[in-house]
């Protein structure tokens, strides 16, 4: 019946939308007929437990799954809400077929390889940029950031983007290094001075919501709250 689908393509599925209204969960006759994961749609079982989390949540949630955690509201819980979509079928099968769990397991590894390969490339491609390079590792960095902070995002990016985790590869290498000057840079007083005087806001809170874009990073054990 007509009534029982909605048309919402290019919006999310909100007050508005038929289904919502109705109180039941967007199907796959709805949007159209295109592919769930194609639209902003969050009304469904696994959409819904995203709208229940706050941001930080849903930042920390893809980070934990290696995927990227950069972007805006709506983009990082439609990722979220795919992802958990994707992973729940493998979760259900999970101990009857030894092969298809290891495929999923290679799936996933793969995933996790494209998005640190994006992440380098964010690095090289904004080299220079002390202030955003650190911010990408999730935390909010400033040039007037103390010394413990700046080094607790380092240790995280810097984790992440390791030549030993990389195969050693040339793009790694360079990542790496960036990441190291943008540390040695803000952590140096003289350096920093010079960045004051320079800093755009916007220009980190972009970062930040890229770092929401590149793969977020995993709060690392071995990182401690103090500068030792």
């Amino acid at each position: 019946m007509p009534g029982d689908t909605c048309r919402c393509d290019s919006k999310p599925c909100l007050a508005a939308c038929p289904c919502t209204k109705g109180g039941r969960p967007c199907g796959d006759k709805c949007h159209g007929g295109r592919p769930w994961a194609s639209v902003p749609c969050l009304n469904t079982q696994h959409g819904a437990k995203v709208k229940a989390m706050k941001p930080d949540q849903i930042r920390k949630a893809l980070c934990d799954a290696g995927l990227s955690p950069v972007g805006d509201k709506n983009e990082l819980s439609k990722r979220l809400a795919v992802h958990y979509s994707e992973v729940a079928p493998a979760k259900e099968t999970s101990g009857k077929s030894g092969g298809d769990s290891k495929a999923t397991s290679s799936e996933s590894k793969e995933q996790s390889s494209r998005s640190t390969e994006e992440l380098m490339n964010v690095i090289l491609a904004n080299e220079g940029d002390y202030v955003f390079i650190l911010c990408l590792s999730g935390r909010m960095v400033k040039a007037t950031s103390g010394k413990p902070e700046l080094r607790k995002a380092y240790l995280q990016l810097s984790t992440k983007v390791h030549p030993d985790k990389n195969s050693n590869s040339h793009t790694s290498k360079k990542a790496f290094q960036a990441v190291l000057e943008a540390f040695e840079s803000l952590a140096n007083p003289e350096k920093r001075e010079e960045l004051e005087k320079t800093e755009e806001p916007e220009a980190v809170e972009d970062a930040q919501s890229l770092g929401a874009k590149m793969e977020p990073v995993s709060p690392d054990p071995s990182v401690k709250d103090d500068d030792q």
